[in-house]
């Protein structure tokens, strides 16, 4: 008998998870503030929140932080919190596990899995603290994003969302 199990490949899930960014410590700078909506979410441990530098290749892009970490040596956190270079464009994404849904085969079980990942391109002002927050409601992947307390438009010169890219998945056969 075998079993086929879809596992998602960054190591994030695999608990082997390193901290890539570096943040900035001086300069003009802005404090950005990344959480997910958990009540939207079926999973909502080690949500990781990646830096963009290419906008689909996972591997290329450095980790910020996990949200609600269970892997070792990364703290328990309900928000991600970083600083970043004020009036220059930085991109990163925060990605929620949806739904898990299995599959009973004659010989094997699968898993569909539904994430929620955008990307969130913004050119932050000096001094200010942004909050993003992502939800899923009515099928949608939602991201709500505040300055200072103050709802920001989506698609204005200061933050635009791109949908993410597909997450790529290996297949392992078990005996």
């Amino acid at each position: 008998m075998k079993r086929i199990v879809n596992i998602l490949v960054p190591a994030v899930l695999a608990g082997c998870v390193k901290i890539g960014y570096n943040e900035p410590i001086s300069g003009p700078l802005a404090q950005i503030n990344v959480s997910i909506n958990e009540s939207d979410f079926q999973y909502s441990h080690n949500v990781p929140v990646y830096r963009h530098t290419d906008a689909c290749d996972t591997p290329a892009n450095s980790l910020i932080g996990l949200i609600n970490s269970m892997t070792v040596g990364i703290p328990e956190v309900d928000t991600v919190s970083f600083n970043v270079q004020a009036s220059t464009k930085f991109s990163f994404s925060v990605q929620g596990l949806v739904r898990q849904t299995p599959g009973f085969g004659p010989n094997s079980i699968s898993y569909k899995t539904l994430y929620c990942r955008n990307i969130i391109d913004i050119e932050p002002l000096e001094g200010r603290t942004y909050s993003i927050e992502l939800s899923h409601k009515d099928g949608n992947c939602d991201v709500l994003v505040m300055r200072d307390g103050s709802p920001v438009p989506l698609l204005g010169s200061e933050v635009s969302i791109r949908q993410g890219c597909e997450l790529p998945f290996l297949t392992m056969v078990v005996p």
